[in-house]
């Protein structure tokens, strides 16, 4: 990928925020234009890049977006917006009850939050002497769910008796978790979400209208999951595309943000402990995380184009 004045974008947008994180003066308009390619410049001059003012892979590396490389971080956003879970995932969700559904993220309200946060793991951990694959490490994550995150802020549990033994399976398409939510900026301390998807590689959450826990907090869907890099190293990575469900003034829906934004980040903490802990390497590295909110009306033709239709009456 290469950036350079004149681009415009998602991509623009998110290398702007970085560079304001950074302290430099710059506008996130999302259009490449004089005001960004003098801060691109003044950050290569400062970092010791050659200050051609084009955004290529040695000064995405210098602004840690490189984890993951960033195409690759867009596309996996544009699948978050778009997808739907399947129509037998919807059907088990109907079948709950009156009125449970999946929130579709178009019905939400307000910006769209696009985050992803990542674990650089150089070598896995070793259990009964024997190396884990990734994917043993992803179902072992999954298993002893809550023991990866901070217990002090959320917890999940199967919502029904009938939910636990399929969370507990090696597919577990169509569980329904029940959140308890424990976070200053939230509207409500519960939710609900389904597994959407699942293979060996990753599982997504979608938010969920359920009796006990009404309304989730988000309408959208949570992706968890880990890539093999080019270097033969692997990230774990939670990522999302989320927006309000409920309309809120726009300091409320900024801390409710930033407060979910803390559950995640222990899940990344949590991962990273457990692979160091059991003989092998992680790290956070705290400012490749990514967390952005972007106008869904100006970027909602770019993002949300689902192939899955809604059941009638959803």
């Amino acid at each position: 990928m290469l950036l350079k004045s004149g681009s415009s974008g998602l991509a623009v947008g998110i290398v702007q925020q970085r560079l304001q994180d950074l302290g430099l003066d710059v506008t996130a308009d999302y259009i490449f234009g004089p005001m960004t390619l003098a801060a691109v410049k003044s950050f290569q001059s400062q970092v010791g890049i050659f200050a051609d003012g084009e955004i290529g892979p040695e000064t995405l590396r210098a602004l840690d977006l490189d984890q993951v490389p960033l195409q690759e971080t867009l596309n996996a956003w544009r699948y978050l917006t778009s997808f739907r879970p399947p129509r037998e995932i919807q059907e088990i969700i109907r079948s709950k009850g009156v009125n449970w559904h999946v929130h579709p993220i178009e019905k939400g309200y307000g910006e769209i939050h696009l985050d992803f946060f990542p674990v650089r793991i150089k070598s896995l951990p070793v259990i009964n002497g024997r190396k884990v694959t990734a994917e043993k490490l992803l179902w072992t994550i999954r298993r002893s769910f809550n023991q990866f995150f901070d217990r002090s802020l959320v917890r999940f549990e199967p919502y029904d008796p009938e939910d636990e033994p399929r969370w507990s399976d090696r597919n577990p398409a169509g569980a329904v978790l029940h959140t308890d939510f424990n976070l200053v900026g939230l509207n409500s301390r519960n939710g609900a979400v389904v597994v959407s998807h699942a293979s060996p590689s990753n599982f997504v959450f979608s938010t969920v209208w359920t009796v006990d826990d009404t309304s989730h907090p988000m309408s959208g869907n949570r992706q968890i999951g880990f890539l093999e890099n080019a270097d033969h190293e692997i990230t774990f990575y939670n990522r999302a595309a989320e927006r309000l469900t409920v309309e809120t003034i726009a300091r409320e829906a900024r801390l409710a943000f930033e407060s979910l934004n803390t559950i995640w980040h222990s899940l990344q903490q949590g991962i990273s402990r457990y692979v160091n802990c059991y003989g092998g390497m992680a790290q956070v590295l705290p400012q490749a995380a990514i967390s952005q909110r972007f106008d869904w009306h100006a970027f909602r033709n770019e993002l949300h184009k689902p192939v899955i239709d809604w059941l009638a009456g959803s």
